[in-house]
């Protein structure tokens, strides 16, 4: 057993580069990859209901930017940890989150999560696979009355494909009343380019310049108002 403990000692400091606490809830490890390395942030966010924390709530997710910002710009960064958020199903939220959330409704801290991840391009990866709803849980009440899904895992979306299973270990041996949540990857290199969503053409401004097609301009906005 000593050996086997050396061995993964070493391995780990082989592959740790660096570990950093930004603060009381954020801290970030970088790691090694095959072609690219990882910095994981991982972070414990204030609850939704929370008033004492109401100041620390509102600058959270600026100091997740910050800390987001200032990681290596090549990395791959993954966002894990307590959010203590609901994401629902909502489509006007796709692709940012996928259809396979335990809830249908997105909470205040959900649409925080949700707003950050779609302003750097990334995804909510625990909420892209179908499971059963008895694997999607992450905490429990105290009394068993009801369950949510408020860990989650956030990824970049240009490397959504390397992530191949997000879900919820409810056997974990963890005094706590989160379950563990598991994530499988495989490190690749992706070489189509893709988009997300659809591709929005510019307006050509410059032709309300012309007085018929301002005219005409001014119409049509005028029936619509309407």
């Amino acid at each position: 057993m000593l050996g086997v403990g050396f061995v993964v000692k070493k391995i780990f400091k082989r592959l740790v580069m660096d570990f950093k606490l930004i603060s009381t809830r954020i801290c970030t490890l970088r790691i090694k990859g095959k072609f690219f390395n990882y910095t994981i942030i991982n972070v414990h966010a204030p609850t939704e209901v929370s008033t004492e924390e109401e100041k620390e709530k509102e600058s959270f997710y600026d100091v997740i930017q910050k800390t987001y910002d200032e990681s290596p710009s090549y990395d791959a960064k993954i966002i894990i940890g307590d959010m203590n958020a609901q994401v629902g199903k909502e489509e006007i939220y796709h692709p940012t989150i996928g259809s396979h959330s335990l809830h249908e409704n997105t909470n205040d801290n959900g649409y925080c999560l949700i707003q950050f991840a779609t302003l750097n391009n990334m995804v909510i990866g625990s909420t892209m696979f179908q499971h059963r709803n008895i694997h999607k849980p992450t905490w429990t009440a105290p009394d068993r009355s009801f369950e949510n899904q408020i860990d989650h895992m956030v990824i970049d979306a240009r490397h959504m494909s390397d992530l191949l299973d997000v879900r919820s270990d409810r056997g974990g041996n963890v005094d706590s009343d989160h379950y563990l949540v598991i994530a499988r990857m495989t490190a690749r290199i992706s070489k189509v380019k893709k988009i997300r969503g659809e591709r929005i053409s510019k307006f050509c401004v410059s032709k309300l310049q012309d007085e018929n097609t301002a005219n005409m301009y001014a119409k049509r906005l005028g029936e619509r108002l309407k």
